[in-house]
């Protein structure tokens, strides 16, 4: 199978179209190929891992988030990744990934951002581990089961990832005073120890 072009109405020389060429029924045909790639002009790519949190026995409670409230740049998630582990045998429950219409208090750690890149600026997130009954809750994303886990054991709870996704399609798009969170729906027990790790660009 070889590439070739088909020349375009007349711009200066003119120009080419990328194309591959196959013999169909003895007929030589051009299939124009297409470069999957970004209208986007992306400038910077992050991740962030929370230590482990301790939750309370509260519902709705607020595990880990990440906020825009830069007014320039727009932040796109591309994975939620939430690990559990167990100092005692715990409840089930329900783990959901919400939007925020209202910043969470809690402790903020945004200085653990880690660049993908080292010459990407500074991110303009602000990522918060554990709080509690703050933050205005929006949509649910998505909502993942905690399978009642035994003392000492560990699980994956969800990979939310959206790496392998066409480009600018099925992504989660934070605006300015737009946020996500992890929040588990149940009260449960405060056996229930939670590691979040966000992934996302900026521009």
């Amino acid at each position: 199978m070889a590439e070739s072009y088909i020349q375009l109405p007349a711009d200066a020389a003119g120009k080419k179209v990328r194309t591959i060429q196959k013999t169909i029924l003895a007929q030589t045909v051009q299939s124009q190929m297409h470069v999957r790639d970004s209208r986007r002009d992306i400038l910077g790519s992050y991740a962030v891992v929370t230590p482990e949190i301790t939750t309370t026995a509260v519902t709705n409670y607020r595990i880990a988030s990440i906020w825009n409230s830069n007014a320039t740049k727009k932040i796109v998630i591309k994975r939620v990744i939430v690990s559990n582990r167990c100092a005692a045998a715990s409840a089930v429950n329900v783990l959901q990934l919400r939007f925020l219409t209202a910043d969470v208090t809690g402790t903020d750690i945004s200085a653990n951002i880690a660049k993908k890149d080292s010459t990407d600026p500074a991110s303009i997130a602000t990522v918060k581990r554990t709080a509690a009954q703050t933050g205005t809750l929006g949509g649910v994303i998505a909502a993942y089961a905690k399978v009642t886990t035994a003392s000492g054991s560990s699980e994956l709870i969800c990979d939310y990832n959206m790496a392998n996704q066409s480009v600018e399609e099925d992504e989660i798009i934070l605006n300015q005073n737009e946020g996500l969170v992890v929040t588990k729906l149940l009260a449960g027990d405060v056996d229930d120890r939670f590691t979040v790790t966000f992934e996302w660009g900026e521009y």
